[in-house]
């Protein structure tokens, strides 16, 4: 009944020029929509607001900042220091306070992906907890995936959730051919939750319990003359079309008409759609960022 997903776009953050931060969030189960939205309200309350990274800096009512030459460089440096650990803080702040007595909200069975993309000048650090997904495309049509997709099945991820005590399986729902199928899902040991299909969330506190946890992958990149786009969607996208389908549409469409943002979009929505009638008994909610890099 609620789309659940949320987008987030914040180009020149702080009132700082070449810093945009790019974001979705794609939440499940019946509050997943509040979750989603909660995240994205406390991205723009911490990231875009310059006392986050500098905390003597204490910006006076309808009066500019004035920022030094290498601004940039100062953000990327607070950003990857020690680990990443301000990245790392936010996720684990933002999932906490979801417990506190001010959200009015139950977060026991649901919860929220998040895919944060920083780009600070020529870098880019990805963030990712979930099966959001985001890519580069370089001029030569290369593909570089800037996440990875955190699925209850990967190696790392299931050793990590069976020593909490959590069962990886499909779905115990049998299909008329009588095999198992569906995502691969996680379970408490003898009951039917939460069924939860990702490794990793924001909220979700029943499934915390058995190894799902919500710190993030960061990955950095660096971004060349050659860097042309990023894509960013939620597993709408993902379920039926891969990176090479993402590829030929952008370049599809583009010739038809060159740049559009808006009609690339249209048209990877149209076909994720298409593919969920085709193959499935619904269609789940489908979010795509598209993103030009200006050089």
């Amino acid at each position: 009944e609620n789309n659940q997903d949320c987008p987030l776009i914040i180009e020149n953050a702080c009132g700082i020029k070449n810093y945009n931060i790019y974001s979705i969030m794609d939440g499940h189960g019946s509050n997943g929509h509040l979750v989603s939205n909660f995240i994205k309200d406390n991205i723009i309350k911490y990231f875009n607001d310059i006392t986050f990274y500098f905390k003597k800096i204490k910006p006076k009512e309808k009066t500019s900042i004035i920022y030094p030459e290498n601004i940039l460089d100062l953000i990327l440096k607070k950003l990857i220091k020690n680990d990443y650990q301000k990245i790392k803080d936010f996720y684990k702040e933002v999932d906490e306070m979801l417990s506190s007595k001010e959200v009015l909200f139950d977060s026991n069975f649901s919860g929220s992906t998040c895919i944060i993309i920083f780009q600070v000048g020529n870098n880019l650090i990805s963030c990712n907890v979930g099966d959001s997904r985001a890519l580069l495309i370089k001029e030569n049509k290369e593909i570089i995936e800037l996440s990875h997709d955190q699925k209850p099945d990967n190696e790392n991820e299931k050793k990590r959730i069976e020593e909490m005590g959590g069962i990886v399986s499909q779905c115990n729902d049998l299909y008329d051919d009588g095999k198992i199928g569906g995502p691969f899902r996680i379970w408490i040991k003898g009951c039917d939750y939460p069924g939860i299909a990702m490794s990793r969330s924001i909220g979700d506190k029943i499934a915390h319990g058995i190894g799902v946890i919500n710190e993030p992958e960061i990955l950095l990149f660096n971004l060349d003359e050659n860097s042309k786009y990023i894509i960013i969607g939620s597993d709408g996208v993902w379920q039926y079309l891969n990176n090479i389908d993402i590829l030929d549409i952008i370049y599809d469409e583009n010739k038809e008409k060159e740049n559009s943002k808006e009609y690339v979009c249209k048209s990877i929505v149209s076909k994720a759609k298409k593919k969920f009638i085709e193959n499935d008994e619904y269609v789940d909610d489908i979010t795509i960022s598209f993103i030009i890099i200006q050089h």
